[in-house]
């Protein structure tokens, strides 16, 4: 399959900001990656949209290849560089898609870019009242090449590490992704320890309440993984209770976009198309 590509390099007041737009169709789509993550985390499902979407892909400031941010990390910020960024592009209206961490900073674009905003996909979010990280987790949150290595790049792992695992099926084990990920996430943390930085300012500062979502007035979805490790079931009722509709997709750990990425693009499609 053929799609228009186009890497791009903005500067805003966060600093330099990368950017990836792929895709042919009428309609933009902006996908927002998790923590320490990247655009690249989308490459298997951007086949499955192109034709139909524009995308476009930004590393989130310190992450990718992102500058980083001399103003902090905290969730709103992130979403005000990202909006920084769209505003440059002069992008219209557009649909919105983010995966954990990143589905809170685009609840939070939504909130603030309501106009613009047509609806809005939260791919296995993280960060409300009822998610508590565990301790193994709080531990390899403070140093994250750790999690990287064990939840990532080492499928052997699997059965001892499987509440830090991003995976389910390891069949499915995205070795591209996973090296992208270990050489930003080293790379960043041997630079002053930016990872740990964004770590410590993004995830269990303030807790992400899902109300915001309908205080917006944006149409929106909530997508989970039934075998998500990183995510609690319970965090579910905290957008069942907001009154925003829940799905979950079966055979897919934290990492649904690459453990099943066809039928993610048709869950979009069919959403998007409503």
């Amino acid at each position: 399959m053929i799609f228009l590509l186009f890497t791009i390099f903005i500067n805003t007041h966060y600093g330099k900001i990368h950017l990836e737009i792929k895709g042919t169709g009428s309609d933009t789509v902006v996908m927002l990656h998790g923590w320490l993550d990247s655009w690249f985390v989308y490459h298997r499902i951007i086949p499955y949209l192109s034709d139909d979407y524009t995308l476009v892909l930004p590393d989130m400031p310190g992450h990718g290849d992102s500058d980083n941010s001399p103003h902090g990390y905290q969730p709103m910020l992130l979403a005000s560089s990202i909006l920084e960024v769209l505003d440059s592009l002069h992008l219209g209206k557009y649909y919105l898609l983010g995966h954990s961490l990143g589905a809170e900073v685009a609840a939070l674009m939504a909130w603030a870019d309501r106009e613009r905003v047509k609806k809005l996909i939260l791919l296995t979010p993280a960060n409300t009242e009822s998610h508590r990280l565990s301790c193994v987790q709080r531990v390899s949150f403070s140093y994250p090449f750790i999690w990287c290595i064990a939840g990532c790049m080492t499928p052997g792992l699997f059965t001892v590490a499987k509440k830090m695992t991003l995976y389910y099926d390891r069949k499915k084990f995205d070795y591209e992704h996973s090296k992208k990920m270990f050489r930003d996430d080293f790379s960043s943390w041997k630079e002053r320890m930016e990872s740990v930085k964004i770590t410590r300012q993004s995830i269990g500062v303030e807790k992400f309440n899902p109300i915001i979502i309908k205080s917006a007035g944006v149409d929106a979805m909530v997508i989970f993984a039934k075998h998500d490790h990183l995510i609690k079931t319970k965090v579910m009722k905290d957008f069942e209770k907001a009154g925003i509709p829940v799905m979950t997709i079966e055979s897919s750990g934290h990492l649904v976009q690459i453990e099943a990425p066809y039928k993610l693009s048709n869950i979009i499609k069919e959403f998007f198309r409503r």
